[in-house]
């Protein structure tokens, strides 16, 4: 893959090794894990203006076909 879709798997997977690194390195399940890194990374950008905390999607945020 190549282009834009290639770039963005790959940026997808780095963000998934990093989630699991996380949680390994906290000790607490996967799920877990994402909570508490998405979490952080809206107050990172928050804090440095990046996203409003009030445009980001809740937990309870869906995907939907």
């Amino acid at each position: 893959m190549t282009g834009q879709t290639g770039d963005l798997l790959n940026s997808y997977a780095i963000m998934y090794q990093s989630v699991v690194a996380f949680s390994r390195d906290i000790n607490v399940p996967l799920e877990e894990g994402l909570d508490i890194f998405m979490d952080l990374l809206q107050k990172t950008a928050k804090e440095r203006g990046i996203l409003p905390l009030e445009d980001t999607p809740s937990k309870d945020f869906e995907a939907q076909d």
